[in-house]
């Protein structure tokens, strides 16, 4: 949680006050432009705020079992990140500031605020991981790039240290030089923003070669930039090996296929392969059970907790195989030949299959 406050405040609020900074420096003396930063600040993560309905409406509605609280939540947490709501938002900001900023007229606290919330949320989520921007046209909560991530280590540390300069600048009366610190932070948020952009293209680029004529779905993954799991992936396939829906992670340049999570549907629901072999010309499938609501799975996993299918490739049908049949095969697994083994999971260990590392 607290890094979570930690990330908004250098991600949102800084660029909120940013733009503060910009507006009320023609019109405020010093120490109040210092105040004046710190409510672009509280505009900049001030549609986050609006998260707090959305959980709140959620809780409730499972403890009164009232859909329609968890309902309104949701809408209100839209209505937050809307564009058309932005306006009427900022505006109440405006208002309520008037007693602290006499001086400002109506217009520069209305627009000081609209361009801190605009700038300084809406804009930065448009580029991470998306935002239901034009709600109630749309409910789409996803509309973005999909190139940034909120908690992005080298943004947030980047903002929250040009913000303390220019607090530093102000106390030692070096103003001038705050506005091209500014432009400094825009350069590194376009040419940052460009090499993500750049790596997710090579990553779709490598991503459509291998499965043509598939759906693909990126989004930015881990804050670290130079993390394995830079980014996150969903395939929908449309091929006839059996598979469904492909999950799995890449770094800047590279996919890792051995942690992909490989899913096919069936009777029992969805299934994580963990084998797919082939002995005398027959396909298997072999698996466990996937909670694809929690995306999650067991890691160590005994022979009994496997699932078994024969897959007819021609009719494109799985055959569920259980008792003796299935004891047999699964028998076979250790002494398989590297042919015979189309796909491994390597991260999910089967006991009484698999060798224990000490």
């Amino acid at each position: 949680m607290l890094l979570t406050l930690i990330s908004e405040v250098g991600y949102h609020g800084a660029v909120g006050a940013f733009v503060a900074y910009l507006i009320g420096r023609r019109y405020l003396p010093e120490k109040k432009l210092f105040l004046f930063m710190f409510l672009g600040v509280i505009a900049g993560i001030a549609p986050d705020l609006t998260l707090i309905f959305e959980f709140a409406g959620g809780v409730l509605s499972s403890i009164t079992d009232l859909p329609v609280l968890e309902f309104l939540g949701v809408r209100l947490y839209f209505m937050g990140h809307s564009i058309f709501v932005a306006p009427a938002f900022s505006l109440g900001i405006a208002v309520l500031i008037r007693p602290i900023f006499p001086e400002l007229t109506l217009k520069i606290r209305w627009m000081s605020m609209f361009f801190s919330i605009v700038i300084g949320h809406l804009f930065m989520d448009f580029l991470d991981n998306g935002l239901p921007l034009f709600f109630p046209i749309t409910y789409d909560r996803d509309i973005g790039l999909n190139v940034l991530n909120g908690s992005d280590g080298f943004l947030v540390l980047s903002f929250s240290v040009l913000f303390a300069l220019i607090l530093v600048l102000h106390k030692t009366g070096r103003q001038k030089w705050a506005p091209k610190l500014i432009i400094v932070g825009v350069v590194l948020l376009a040419s940052y923003g460009g090499v993500r952009e750049m790596s997710k293209t090579q990553m779709t680029k490598q991503l459509s070669e291998q499965y043509p004529g598939d759906k693909v779905y990126i989004e930015a993954g881990s804050g670290n930039p130079f993390s394995s799991r830079l980014w996150h992936y969903e395939i929908r396939t449309n091929s006839d090996d059996f598979i469904f829906i492909i999950y799995g992670e890449g770094s800047f340049s590279n996919l890792n296929e051995s942690e992909q999570e490989r899913l096919f549907s069936t009777d029992n629901g969805y299934t994580l392969l963990l084998r797919k072999i082939k002995i005398e010309d027959q396909l298997y499938l072999i698996g466990i059970p996937y909670n694809i609501d929690e995306s999650s799975y067991n890691f160590d996993v005994g022979k009994e907790d496997l699932l078994v299918y024969e897959a007819e490739e021609e009719s494109e049908e799985l055959k569920r195989i259980e008792g003796e049949e299935k004891d047999s095969l699964l028998n076979e697994l250790p002494s398989l030949s590297n042919e015979a083994i189309l796909f491994e999971k390597q991260d999910v260990t089967i006991k009484g299959i698999d060798p224990i590392e000490e």
